[in-house]
This record gives C-alpha cells, structure tokens and sequence, in this order.
C-alpha cells in the first residue's frame, strides 16, 4: 500500500525566491526582530511577505527562535570576518546577559559536563521512601538512573562509579566535570547553602580492580 499519511510540501505556496533571500538577510540583520516586524520591515523595502510566510522561511532554514538566529549570525561573522553593526552587537550582548542570568552553561562535546540529581520517587510498603539518582551527560543527552531506599553521597558515588565512569570509560571519553543542583546530597563536607557546583575531574589512579576518582568542587551560586 503507498503511504500517504504525510503531506509533500507544496511549492506553489512558497514565497518567491527573492522574497525568502531577503528574508534571511534580514533575519541576520535584525536577528531580535519577530516575524511581524521583519514582515513590516521587508513590506518597506517593497517585498510583500506575510509574518506566517516568514516563520515559514525560518522554518526551513532552522532559524525561527532568537537564540538560533543569533548561532547563525556568529558563524557567518566568523567564516566571513564580517563587522558587525551596533544592533547586532547589542543583540549578542543581550543574549550573553540573558544566559549568565539564567546560569546556563555552554558545553562542547560528551562527557564536558554531566548533571546529577536526586528524585523522591515514592514510597513502598515494608520498604519506605524510595529515591532516583540520575545522571545526564548534558551534551549527548545520555543518561543513568538507579533507585535507592535513602539519599546521601554514598548513593550519588555509587551511580558514577556503577554506572557512569564504566560507560565513559568504555568510549574512552573523560568526564570532565559533574554539576550538582543539591550539593548536600553529593558531599558530606558540603555547605548545607550551596545550591550549585561542578565536580571537577582532577585525577584518575587505577588499582588491581578498583577505580578511584578525585574531584574538585566549584561553586556556581549561593542561596540565602
């Protein structure tokens, strides 16, 4: 039987392509510009394009969010030495005090930065509370989970040393750093107000069948 349960996109509905260039050139232009504006900008310049055609365009080209737009502009800038304008520049600016406020935290490849984080999950009769321990590479967007009847270091230790160095390891790709979002229930020596840090990978010694890591704490942030 043919399969038609997906529609063909049809190019009779699709701007001119003119129309779609100066779409795009504007979408690096004015990369904080919605696609109201950039439609009333282009209906300026005498090109008729409406907001939904321009979204459309976006669509296509994978720059229909502000962060996208502002990715594609970089590159551009880079691979082409372009100079920038002040709206450009004040768009980047933007954007990079928008991340730090946020705290968000680039990463390059697997195993930059994993995260791990403890759940409660339930509780079980003749069992008691049960908690997830979970881990994800923040990069790969891989992760491990286990569950536990209690939450404290020896837990969190025993999911990386379980399971997430051995699979590291067996890629032969160095963890380099781990963020935690409680670090109470990561390290005992922990402060008890310290909401965010990264354990940093220092060193690795082998032994005849164990493995031993040793990690470095940095303070992300402090909440009264």
């Amino acid at each position: 039987m043919r399969e038609i349960s997906r529609r063909k996109p049809c190019p009779k509905n699709r701007v001119e392509e003119h129309v779609e260039k100066a779409v795009l050139e504007i979408a690096l232009e004015k990369p904080a510009f919605g696609q109201v504006r950039v439609a009333n900008e282009l209906t300026k310049r005498g090109l008729f394009v409406s907001p939904t055609g321009v979204r459309s365009v976006w669509l296509r080209h994978d720059l229909e969010t502000f962060r996208k737009r502002l990715k594609a502009l970089e590159a551009k800038a880079a691979q082409e030495h372009l100079v920038l304008t002040e709206e450009q520049l004040r768009a980047l600016e933007r954007a990079r005090e928008e991340k730090e406020a946020h705290g968000e935290i680039e990463t390059l490849h697997p195993g930059y930065l994993g995260t791990q984080d403890t759940y409660y999950v339930g509780t079980i009769k003749s069992v008691g509370r049960i908690y997830q321990q979970t881990f994800l590479d923040t990069y790969a967007k891989v992760a491990f989970a286990k569950l536990y009847d209690r939450k404290n270091a020896l837990v969190a230790a025993d999911l990386l040393n379980d399971r997430v160095l051995p699979f590291f390891e067996e890629h032969a790709i160095p963890l380099l750093g781990v963020l935690t979002i409680a670090a109470r229930n990561t390290a005992d020596n922990a402060s008890p107000m310290s909401t965010n840090c990264i354990w940093r990978c220092s060193k690795k010694t082998s032994g005849s069948r164990r493995r031993s890591w040793q990690w470095r704490r940095d303070i992300l942030s402090m909440s009264g």
